[in-house]
């Protein structure tokens, strides 16, 4: 086989290995490069990952195959007596760089919560209220509903320290608040080092074919 050929096909091979590659997933947010937060979608079927904490009265709360974003689970919270369960998970992070915060929310599921509240927070400090009293009122507004009734919810964060928060609670007077595919990224993250080096073989075996392809133009 000639040299030309030879680099030609090394290029391709590398850059087809330095695309983006994505397993067999079963939610949307196990299907994104990067995401800091386990089980995202709640896909393990249960609270694994998570730090669970009890409402005081009327705790209701479980990971449920009823009503899913994606995948095959979600969360849901639906405590009785006006007092939150809670959900939080902590993450590696580095202090003064931003990150991307994504999840959805159904408030609408059988009929619609009436008299709940959603909250989430950030290292403790809260970035989102939903109520539903007479109606629905968010603190933040989303971004779109989906074919599925969720909202999707967007938020930048600064971490400020070595590790990070992300904490979800509810209650609902009626029905349950359902949420799932939960997303912290790292938007300008250095690409993996493999994928470097698929890029730069890719681009010396292109260029090694481009060379003999032009001394072969300029010899004939």
């Amino acid at each position: 086989m000639k040299v030309s050929h030879i680099g030609f096909i090394l290029g391709l091979i590398g850059l087809t290995g330095a695309a983006p590659t994505f397993a067999n997933t079963v939610s949307l947010c196990d299907g994104v490069s990067g995401n800091l937060i386990a089980n995202c979608g709640f896909e393990l079927g249960t609270f694994a990952d998570w730090n669970t904490t009890d409402a005081s009265s009327g705790t209701d709360y479980n990971v449920t195959a009823n009503i899913i974003n994606s995948g095959g689970y979600d969360a849901r919270f639906g405590a009785t007596n006006g007092v939150p369960d809670s959900i939080d998970q902590s993450f590696s992070t580095v202090a003064g760089t931003t990150y991307s915060v994504s999840f959805y929310v159904d408030t609408a599921a059988n009929g619609g919560v009436n008299n709940g509240q959603f909250d989430a927070y950030w290292n403790g400090n809260q970035i989102l209220q939903i109520t539903n009293k007479a109606g629905e009122t968010d603190s933040v507004a989303y971004q779109s509903v989906d074919g599925a009734g969720y909202e999707l919810y967007t938020f930048t964060e600064t971490a400020t320290g070595s590790s990070t928060d992300l904490k979800f609670s509810g209650f609902a007077g009626t029905s349950f608040y359902h949420l799932d595919d939960i997303v912290v990224t790292d938007p300008v993250a250095t690409p993996e080092p493999s994928s470097i080096s698929f890029v730069l073989a890719g681009l010396i075996g292109i260029a090694l074919a481009g060379r003999n392809y032009l001394q072969k133009r300029t010899n004939s």
